[in-house]
């Protein structure tokens, strides 16, 4: 993981995630399960799911410990 890679090598990071508050799927990488049902937003052929804050804060908690 890039982050972990810069941190390992001693370079000073500014992280400042975005897009954390939705998740993109495709034909080519399809929805997991546990996601469908929720409303989508299509771009083309992907679309975009939005997370639910305990996934969000999952997300930045795992960006947090790297």
């Amino acid at each position: 993981m890039r982050l972990e890679t810069a941190g390992r090598s001693g370079i000073p990071l500014v992280v400042a995630p975005g897009g954390l508050d939705n998740a993109v799927f495709s034909p080519s990488y399809p929805m997991p399960h546990q996601l469908q049902g929720r409303r989508t937003h299509s771009h083309d052929i992907r679309f975009a799911v939005r997370m639910e804050s305990k996934e969000m804060k999952a997300f930045a908690q795992i960006i947090g410990e790297n």
